[in-house]
């Protein structure tokens, strides 16, 4: 078992770092962020871990055991995406055939800080706004990489004999209105990363493995605890053997292609400090908050975007998607349109709200449909009492000043 890129579960303890939590090695960065080229994260990049009090810079690079000053030096200077890469393959290159192998590989990109390799500058000469055309930059460096762990498998004659599942960890950050560094689109949907709208939870994926059928548009609710019985499944396992998990075992659907999968609902969160809470069930996605205040980061309020965003900004008009192709397969679109604002609008972001949407028919979160399905509401918010009955308390904790990585050396490393 293998996990390469980046781990972002906590390493305040050894024991809580990829090693001494089932994998057998650890090749990346124990956060979810750092610069590319020199794995850095604090204050000297657009990353800050602060309090009024608390500034720190560090270096957040890891290869199987340990950071050092050898390992960081090592690979000072290498795109991160690209070491992220090749370690995969070689992982792949030298593995025991006649054993199973299990790798997760958690690419940097395409999230912030917008850094790429100059050389892919002259792949994009359509793209004329730089920041655009950095985003791209990473994503052909992600794609590149990708290739890699393919070829590997392909000369290793595994590929045919191995699942792969290709997927995003939430939507794309876009432009406007609070972070004009950042190219993301979720267009049409609403909403980018950070919020509980279809654009912030809508993700691009793709499996691929013995059995499941190519080129199919599976149309069903997954979400991410289900891959892990899903997984279990097609190695041979009992589901049963995991005891009471969230995940819900989708090959057998997946297989088929079902037109109907087992999952019919979940809980996207339930939010202790906003006091917002969601969930999706069968068509109805409902969305409550009690307070609507804003979150507060280096003691600024900031505003959620809560409308619907492309790459080079808001948009209100027109946001019919176009429709792709690869072949004889048509990819998965989503289609909205202004002439489907019918019904009432609903902020997201003010106090005491309760937002019903029908996401078969609204997909793009257009029209609240809350006072004409009361009944609707009212299971919903009863649902969501029984799952906040069974939560456990939050501990929250602002940053530890003994984590900070001049005391260790200039890294991020387990401090307890």
């Amino acid at each position: 078992t293998h996990l390469v890129g980046k781990w972002h579960l906590g390493f305040f303890k050894k024991e809580y770092t990829p090693t001494y939590r089932g994998f057998d090695t650890f090749f990346g960065l124990y956060g979810g962020v750092a610069t590319y080229f020199t794995h850095e994260v604090g204050t000297d990049d657009s990353r800050k871990a602060s309090t009024a009090n608390f500034r720190v810079n560090g270096v957040d690079f890891n290869d199987n055991f340990g950071t050092s000053l050898n390992t960081a030096g090592q690979y000072f200077g290498n795109y991160s995406d690209d070491l992220f890469g090749d370690r995969a393959a070689e992982i792949v290159m030298n593995h025991n055939i006649d054993s199973p192998l299990f790798l997760y590989l958690s690419f940097q990109g395409v999230h912030d800080p917008l850094e790429a390799k100059s050389q892919y500058n002259r792949e994009f000469p359509h793209i004329w706004t730089w920041e655009r055309r950095q985003y791209a930059m990473q994503l052909l460096a992600l794609d590149e990489n990708v290739g890699k762990v393919i070829e590997a498998l392909r000369r290793r004659r595994m590929l045919d004999d191995t699942y792969i599942l290709f997927s995003s960890d939430n939507g794309g950050l876009s432009t406007e209105p609070y972070m004009p560094n950042f190219q993301g689109s979720n267009y049409p949907l609403r909403g980018t990363k950070w919020t509980y709208s279809e654009g912030g939870l809508r993700v691009p994926a793709f499996i691929k493995g013995p059995g499941i059928p190519q080129q199919v548009t599976y149309d069903n609710y997954v979400h991410i605890t289900d891959w892990l019985p899903t997984f279990y499944s097609a190695i041979g396992g009992d589901v049963a053997d995991l005891g009471p998990i969230d995940g819900i075992d989708q090959l057998e659907a997946l297989r088929a292609n079902a037109r109907e999968g087992p999952r019919k609902e979940f809980l996207v969160n339930i939010d202790p400090t906003t006091e917002q809470a969601v969930i999706v069930s069968g068509r109805y996605k409902l969305h409550t908050a009690k307070q609507g205040m804003p979150p507060i980061i280096e003691g600024k309020q900031w505003s959620i975007p809560d409308g619907w965003y492309h790459d080079s900004g808001p948009l209100g008009q027109n946001n019919t998607h176009r429709v792709h192709h690869i072949g004889d397969w048509r990819l998965p679109i989503v289609t909205c349109n202004d002439t489907d604002r019918l019904g009432e609008t609903c902020d997201l972001r003010s106090p005491d709200s309760i937002c019903l949407f029908d996401i078969m028919e609204d997909p793009c979160e257009y029209n609240n449909i809350a006072s004409r399905h009361p009944r609707v509401v009212a299971t919903l918010l009863d649902k969501i009492a029984r799952y906040r009955s069974q939560m456990v308390p939050a501990q929250l904790q602002g940053p530890d000043p003994k984590s900070d990585p001049a005391l260790h050396g200039g890294f991020w490393v387990p401090w307890m």
